[in-house]
């Protein structure tokens, strides 16, 4: 069965599931960071949408905290629904590197996403405040993280944890680093960015951006 709402809320009945699986979901928050709309310039992460070598510590730490609180909301909730023995299969984005600053080729296209968003605020075409009140609620943790979250749940055991790499133009299965085609990879990437995140975009600074 697969159900529509949030996984952040109760979706099955108690222990009636066998096998729970998550397909690249998980990196979303189920909210913007606690914190991050209301604070002082400490909680300003300003020209970016996410997190990058220019965001202030304590924004950072806003995101932590935010993903181990869903994380451990969401344990809990499967935990409810799963029968004794049951098991969770969970794929979601997270980071090669324990430095929250290093997100290596995750933060790549969405700091072209904030560069784009920043050069309509220099063409007077979006103000520089609503770009700066605009974050993404996405987090990529590292293993280490979800392992301590899992921990701190006390609910589950880990039974495989693996990283693996995949190409960001989803019609690429190639090996590498080289695209084939550089211009059609490139409009592959934008239109599943666009996919993503248009609707995020729209909502904030309109459909017309």
């Amino acid at each position: 069965a697969g159900l529509p709402g949030s996984y952040y809320t109760r979706l099955f009945p108690r222990q009636s599931c066998h096998l729970f699986h998550s397909s690249f979901c998980l990196h979303w928050r189920s909210r913007v960071p606690a914190g991050l709309e209301e604070g002082g310039r400490e909680y300003l992460n300003e020209g970016n949408i996410y997190i990058a070598k220019t965001t202030p510590a304590g924004v950072a730490e806003l995101y932590q905290r935010q993903f181990q609180n869903d994380m451990l909301l969401f344990l809990k909730l499967r935990y409810e629904e799963l029968v004794l023995g049951g098991q969770m299969v969970l794929t979601f984005l997270g980071r090669k590197y324990e430095d929250i600053y290093n997100n290596g080729y995750l933060n790549h296209p969405w700091g072209l996403l904030a560069r784009s968003l920043q050069s309509l605020v220099e063409d007077g075409l979006v103000k520089k405040e609503k770009l700066d009140s605009f974050n993404l609620p996405i987090y990529t943790p590292s293993i280490n993280e979800v392992k301590a979250v899992i921990g701190q749940s006390e609910l589950f055991n880990v039974s495989h944890i693996k990283l693996f790499e995949s190409n960001w133009d989803p019609h690429d299965d190639s090996q590498g680093d080289d695209a084939h085609n550089a211009i059609q990879s490139a409009i592959n990437i934008a239109k599943s960015l666009r996919t993503v995140f248009g609707p995020l975009l729209a909502s904030h600074f309109g459909e017309s951006l």
